[in-house]
Protein backbone atom coordinates (compact mmCIF):
# COMPACT_ATOMS: atom_id res chain seq x y z
CA UNK A 1 0.00 0.00 0.00
CA UNK A 2 1.37 3.60 -0.84
CA UNK A 3 0.90 5.91 1.84
CA UNK A 4 1.72 9.91 2.34
CA UNK A 5 2.57 10.92 5.70
CA UNK A 6 2.79 14.11 6.98
CA UNK A 7 4.35 14.36 10.55
CA UNK A 8 4.21 18.25 11.97
CA UNK A 9 6.90 17.89 14.71
CA UNK A 10 9.76 20.99 15.24
CA UNK A 11 11.92 18.67 17.44
CA UNK A 12 14.83 17.94 14.96
CA UNK A 13 15.93 14.86 16.60
CA UNK A 14 12.13 13.42 17.11
CA UNK A 15 11.32 13.98 13.02
CA UNK A 16 14.85 12.11 12.96
CA UNK A 17 13.80 9.18 14.84
CA UNK A 18 10.32 9.30 13.98
CA UNK A 19 11.20 9.25 10.47
CA UNK A 20 13.64 6.35 10.67
CA UNK A 21 11.06 4.33 12.52
CA UNK A 22 8.65 4.58 9.51
CA UNK A 23 11.43 4.05 7.28
CA UNK A 24 11.80 0.90 8.85
CA UNK A 25 8.21 -0.42 9.21
CA UNK A 26 6.96 0.10 5.01
CA UNK A 27 10.59 -2.45 4.67
CA UNK A 28 9.09 -4.68 7.21
CA UNK A 29 5.68 -4.71 5.71
CA UNK A 30 6.25 -3.75 1.71
CA UNK A 31 4.27 -0.70 2.33
CA UNK A 32 5.93 2.07 0.14
CA UNK A 33 5.72 5.72 2.38
CA UNK A 34 6.30 9.53 1.56
CA UNK A 35 6.86 11.79 4.49
CA UNK A 36 6.40 15.37 4.32
CA UNK A 37 7.66 17.64 7.32
CA UNK A 38 5.98 20.70 8.97
CA UNK A 39 7.30 22.83 12.15
CA UNK A 40 4.82 25.13 12.73
CA UNK A 41 1.47 26.75 11.55
CA UNK A 42 2.78 27.03 7.79
CA UNK A 43 0.83 23.77 7.92
CA UNK A 44 -2.33 25.14 7.71
CA UNK A 45 -1.51 27.57 4.85
CA UNK A 46 0.34 24.54 2.90
CA UNK A 47 -1.63 21.77 4.07
CA UNK A 48 -3.28 20.33 0.34
CA UNK A 49 -6.67 18.79 1.64
CA UNK A 50 -6.65 15.15 1.79
CA UNK A 51 -3.49 15.45 0.07
CA UNK A 52 -2.43 12.78 2.92
CA UNK A 53 -3.38 9.95 3.62
CA UNK A 54 -1.73 10.10 7.25
CA UNK A 55 -0.95 13.38 9.63
CA UNK A 56 1.47 12.63 12.63
CA UNK A 57 1.16 15.39 14.94
CA UNK A 58 3.10 16.68 17.72
CA UNK A 59 0.90 18.47 20.46
CA UNK A 60 3.44 20.74 22.22
CA UNK A 61 4.92 22.90 19.73
CA UNK A 62 7.68 25.26 20.52
CA UNK A 63 7.56 27.60 17.63
CA UNK A 64 3.55 27.86 16.87
CA UNK A 65 3.07 30.86 19.33
CA UNK A 66 -0.33 29.75 20.92
CA UNK A 67 -1.03 27.45 18.72
CA UNK A 68 -0.69 23.36 19.98
CA UNK A 69 -0.89 20.53 17.42
CA UNK A 70 -4.77 20.10 18.58
CA UNK A 71 -5.65 23.17 17.62
CA UNK A 72 -3.51 23.30 14.28
CA UNK A 73 -5.63 20.12 13.99
CA UNK A 74 -8.75 21.77 14.29
CA UNK A 75 -8.45 24.02 11.74
CA UNK A 76 -6.98 21.49 9.28
CA UNK A 77 -10.51 19.59 10.03
CA UNK A 78 -12.69 22.96 9.58
CA UNK A 79 -10.85 23.05 6.41
CA UNK A 80 -11.81 19.93 4.95
CA UNK A 81 -8.82 17.56 5.74
CA UNK A 82 -10.41 14.08 6.49
CA UNK A 83 -7.98 11.70 7.00
CA UNK A 84 -6.12 10.23 9.53
CA UNK A 85 -4.37 12.05 12.53
CA UNK A 86 -2.16 10.59 15.13
CA UNK A 87 -0.88 12.27 18.16
CA UNK A 88 2.57 12.39 19.54
CA UNK A 89 2.50 14.07 23.03
CA UNK A 90 4.45 13.07 26.13
CA UNK A 91 1.24 13.77 28.11
CA UNK A 92 -1.58 11.28 28.26
CA UNK A 93 -4.55 13.87 29.44
CA UNK A 94 -4.47 15.29 26.29
CA UNK A 95 -6.51 11.76 24.82
CA UNK A 96 -9.58 13.21 26.00
CA UNK A 97 -8.77 16.55 23.62
CA UNK A 98 -8.36 14.86 20.55
CA UNK A 99 -12.27 14.00 20.40
CA UNK A 100 -12.52 17.04 18.41
CA UNK A 101 -10.47 16.33 15.93
CA UNK A 102 -11.12 12.92 15.96
CA UNK A 103 -7.97 11.47 16.49
CA UNK A 104 -7.04 7.77 15.16
CA UNK A 105 -4.58 7.11 18.23
CA UNK A 106 -1.70 8.84 20.35
CA UNK A 107 2.07 7.51 20.22
CA UNK A 108 3.51 8.78 23.97
CA UNK A 109 7.26 9.60 23.57
CA UNK A 110 9.48 8.48 22.95
CA UNK A 111 7.77 6.13 20.53
CA UNK A 112 9.08 2.82 20.69
CA UNK A 113 8.86 0.43 17.13
CA UNK A 114 6.15 -1.64 18.72
CA UNK A 115 3.77 0.92 19.51
CA UNK A 116 4.26 2.70 16.08
CA UNK A 117 3.56 -1.11 14.47
CA UNK A 118 0.86 -1.47 16.57
CA UNK A 119 -0.95 2.23 15.30
CA UNK A 120 0.62 1.40 12.08
CA UNK A 121 -1.54 -1.98 11.96
CA UNK A 122 -5.07 -0.49 13.05
CA UNK A 123 -4.65 2.65 10.03
CA UNK A 124 -3.80 -0.24 7.94
CA UNK A 125 -6.84 -2.83 8.80
CA UNK A 126 -8.87 0.68 8.66
CA UNK A 127 -7.90 1.03 5.32
CA UNK A 128 -7.91 -2.33 3.60
CA UNK A 129 -11.08 -3.96 5.12
CA UNK A 130 -13.37 -5.30 2.94
CA UNK A 131 -16.47 -3.49 1.75
CA UNK A 132 -19.95 -4.09 3.27
CA UNK A 133 -21.53 -5.96 0.81
CA UNK A 134 -25.35 -4.62 -0.13
CA UNK A 135 -27.44 -7.31 -1.68
CA UNK A 136 -31.29 -6.04 -3.20
CA UNK A 137 -32.41 -8.58 -5.33
CA UNK A 138 -29.86 -8.87 -8.53
CA UNK A 139 -28.24 -5.74 -7.71
CA UNK A 140 -24.88 -5.72 -5.48
CA UNK A 141 -23.55 -2.39 -4.02
CA UNK A 142 -19.91 -2.48 -2.39
CA UNK A 143 -19.89 -0.04 0.16
CA UNK A 144 -16.25 1.23 1.93
CA UNK A 145 -16.77 0.89 5.86
CA UNK A 146 -15.14 3.94 6.17
CA UNK A 147 -17.44 5.98 3.97
CA UNK A 148 -20.68 5.02 6.11
CA UNK A 149 -21.39 7.46 8.67
CA UNK A 150 -24.20 5.85 10.59
CA UNK A 151 -27.36 3.39 9.75
CA UNK A 152 -30.82 3.97 10.45
CA UNK A 153 -33.53 2.12 10.86
CA UNK A 154 -37.17 3.02 9.37
CA UNK A 155 -39.77 0.86 9.22
CA UNK A 156 -38.77 -2.64 7.33
CA UNK A 157 -35.72 -0.64 5.88
CA UNK A 158 -32.32 0.37 7.09
CA UNK A 159 -30.70 3.37 5.87
CA UNK A 160 -27.00 3.44 5.49
CA UNK A 161 -25.64 7.13 5.49
CA UNK A 162 -22.78 7.90 3.65
CA UNK A 163 -21.01 11.51 3.08
CA UNK A 164 -23.02 11.82 -0.32
CA UNK A 165 -25.32 8.86 -0.67
CA UNK A 166 -28.01 6.79 1.41
CA UNK A 167 -28.39 3.06 0.50
CA UNK A 168 -31.23 1.00 1.65
CA UNK A 169 -31.48 -2.65 2.34
CA UNK A 170 -33.96 -4.62 3.64
CA UNK A 171 -32.66 -6.17 6.89
CA UNK A 172 -32.48 -5.67 10.67
CA UNK A 173 -29.96 -3.75 12.37
CA UNK A 174 -28.81 -6.79 14.27
CA UNK A 175 -27.77 -8.47 11.27
CA UNK A 176 -25.63 -5.64 10.01
CA UNK A 177 -24.19 -5.04 13.22
CA UNK A 178 -22.48 -8.65 12.76
CA UNK A 179 -20.98 -7.54 9.17
CA UNK A 180 -19.60 -4.35 10.52
CA UNK A 181 -15.83 -4.04 12.05
CA UNK A 182 -15.44 -2.75 15.28
CA UNK A 183 -15.66 0.92 14.37
CA UNK A 184 -19.39 0.72 14.76
CA UNK A 185 -21.83 0.41 17.70
CA UNK A 186 -25.45 0.59 17.90
CA UNK A 187 -26.08 4.04 20.07
CA UNK A 188 -29.79 3.83 19.80
CA UNK A 189 -32.30 1.46 19.27
CA UNK A 190 -33.23 2.62 15.86
CA UNK A 191 -28.99 4.09 15.22
CA UNK A 192 -25.67 2.65 15.34
CA UNK A 193 -22.58 4.95 14.47
CA UNK A 194 -19.44 4.65 12.96
CA UNK A 195 -16.93 5.56 16.00
CA UNK A 196 -14.13 7.02 13.19
CA UNK A 197 -16.83 9.71 11.98
CA UNK A 198 -17.67 11.24 15.71
CA UNK A 199 -16.66 14.37 16.34
CA UNK A 200 -17.89 14.91 19.80
CA UNK A 201 -20.02 12.87 22.90
CA UNK A 202 -21.84 15.73 24.74
CA UNK A 203 -23.99 14.26 27.29
CA UNK A 204 -26.38 12.23 25.71
CA UNK A 205 -25.69 13.85 22.01
CA UNK A 206 -23.02 12.42 19.31
CA UNK A 207 -21.93 15.00 16.76
CA UNK A 208 -20.77 13.19 13.41
CA UNK A 209 -18.34 14.31 10.88
CA UNK A 210 -21.09 15.93 8.83
CA UNK A 211 -22.89 17.93 11.29
CA UNK A 212 -25.32 15.06 11.84
CA UNK A 213 -26.41 15.09 15.37
CA UNK A 214 -27.66 11.80 17.03
CA UNK A 215 -29.75 10.89 20.39
CA UNK A 216 -27.92 8.53 22.74
CA UNK A 217 -30.04 5.82 24.37
CA UNK A 218 -29.70 5.72 27.82
CA UNK A 219 -29.19 1.94 27.86
CA UNK A 220 -26.36 2.43 25.32
CA UNK A 221 -24.71 5.52 27.02
CA UNK A 222 -22.01 3.89 28.92
CA UNK A 223 -21.18 1.32 26.27
CA UNK A 224 -20.77 4.28 23.71
CA UNK A 225 -18.40 5.81 26.01
CA UNK A 226 -16.48 3.42 26.97
CA UNK A 227 -16.24 2.55 23.01
CA UNK A 228 -14.89 6.10 22.16
CA UNK A 229 -12.16 6.23 25.24
CA UNK A 230 -11.27 2.20 23.77
CA UNK A 231 -11.14 3.56 20.03
CA UNK A 232 -8.89 6.22 21.24
CA UNK A 233 -7.04 4.97 23.80
CA UNK A 234 -3.51 4.38 24.02
CA UNK A 235 -2.15 1.17 22.19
Amino acid sequence: MKIDIAILEDNDQDFSYLSSLLTAWSHRTDNTITITRFQNTNIIRDFTINNYDLLFADIELKGAGPETGISICEKLRANGFNNEILFLTTFKEYVFDGYNVRALNYLVKPITTEKLSASMKRFLEFHTKNYYKLQDRSLLIQIKYNDILYITKEGNNTLIHTQNETYYERTSLSKIMDKLTHTFIQCHKSYIVNLSHVNSLSGSEILLTNGTKITVGRNHLTPVRNALLDYSKFD
